[in-house]
């Protein structure tokens, strides 16, 4: 693939994203992820674990992503049009 897959969905296949599910969570590494961070066994992490789906509802992406925890940086931005 060399461009963006939301792109091709939308162009090519003529496919139209819906919405996505983010599970995120904070734990220790096992001992093969720390050896891909370069980090020790035990060391905490933040695991991203992320499903995008069509407006139809069927998956079309499935990632799982650890974060360094002295490297990691997260941006949350709220929408400005909230009602109460």
């Amino acid at each position: 693939m060399e461009d963006s897959i939301f792109r091709y969905l939308i162009e090519d296949l003529k496919l139209r994203p819906g919405f996505t599910d983010h599970f995120f969570r904070v734990g220790k590494l096992n001992k093969e992820n720390a050896e891909l961070l370069n980090l020790k066994t035990g060391d905490p992490t933040a695991f991203l674990e992320s499903i995008y789906y069509l407006e139809n509802g069927r998956p079309f992406d499935y990632s799982k992503i650890l974060y360094h925890y002295e490297e990691a940086q997260f941006f949350i931005q709220g929408a400005s049009n909230m009602e109460f």
